[in-house]
């Protein structure tokens, strides 16, 4: 039998608008959460909480300005992260942790306006950060204990 994979598919188009996307599993069952987020526009709240099972997955891609994202994925080790951003004054606060494997990938690219993250692991400790800027490329800050 195969295992429950629980996904969810999210297209946003427009401005101001907020999402949140839980996906929770506190049995001992194998199952796996997988999101793949699509944003196109401006000032726009993400919120993404990922925790228990193994697999852990996040694809996200925001086009537009002033957007946030904050991701949470927790426990049981299968958290993988790919984020792209494009557009001015664009945040993404990732926090992975529990039971090792961590794998995040964050490309952010720019025209002017800073864009930033907040990257925080706990366990296999892997990402990759790659930014494009025309001018200020905004803050990074990775914590890894």
């Amino acid at each position: 039998d195969a295992l429950p994979i629980y996904y969810q598919y999210q297209y946003i188009n427009g401005g101001s608008n907020r999402v949140t996307a839980s996906q929770q599993n506190t049995t001992t069952s194998t199952a796996g959460h997988f999101i793949s987020n699509t944003v196109n526009g401006s000032s726009n709240t993400q919120n993404f909480i990922q925790s228990g099972a193994t697999a852990q997955q996040i694809f996200s891609t925001v086009t537009g300005n002033s957007n946030t994202m904050s991701v949470t994925q927790s426990g049981n080790g299968g958290h993988y992260l790919s984020v792209t951003e494009y557009g001015n004054g664009n945040d993404a606060q990732v926090t992975q942790s529990g039971n090792t494997k961590n794998n995040a990938t964050i490309n952010l690219t720019n025209n002017g306006g800073a864009a930033s993250v907040t990257l925080q692991q706990s366990g296999g400790q892997t990402y990759n950060i790659d930014r494009t800027c025309t001018s200020t490329c905004g803050r990074v800050t990775v914590t890894q204990p």
